[in-house]
């Protein structure tokens, strides 16, 4: 049964190194994997990261689209690294998992690093006591 991995956690938390990690072993493994994120859509004209809260939710919608070409492509191992601080915030992907059979894991990343999209300290702390707790999610 193919895999959909929610890995959520707030900035600097180590979601995409987790999930590109992750990914590399399976590919290395001959097994198709693939890691996608809102980030990915949040680039300037040079293909630069460039924040812009005005493009979060076609950013999302993008996110969304390409997980569900992936499953259809028949990917079997989908990575989504987003924060998903509010349950619902995940709730496309799980009716995308059920619709196509893929088994959900959810991952929440606790690490410390370095926050290389420059969301403020007072932000990040904000989304830390706003993260809402998933059912059976896997602390890392």
């Amino acid at each position: 049964m193919p895999d959909l991995i929610l890995v959520r956690g707030v900035p600097g938390s180590g979601k995409t190194t987790l999930a590109n990690e992750c990914a590399a072993t399976y590919r290395s493994a001959g097994i198709s994997s693939v890691v996608v994120s809102a980030d990915d859509w949040m680039v300037d004209e040079d293909g630069k990261y460039a924040y812009d809260h005005m493009r979060l939710p076609h950013c999302h919608t993008m996110c969304q689209r390409e997980v569900c070409r992936q499953m259809t492509e028949g990917t079997r191992v989908i990575f989504v690294a987003n924060t998903f601080v509010r349950k619902w915030e995940a709730e496309v992907y799980l009716q995308l998992a059920r619709l196509w059979g893929y088994t959900v894991t959810v991952y929440r990343m606790t690490g410390e690093y370095e926050n290389v999209h420059g969301v403020p300290a007072d932000k990040v702390a904000i989304m830390k006591a706003n993260m809402e707790p998933y059912p059976g999610e896997i602390y890392r």
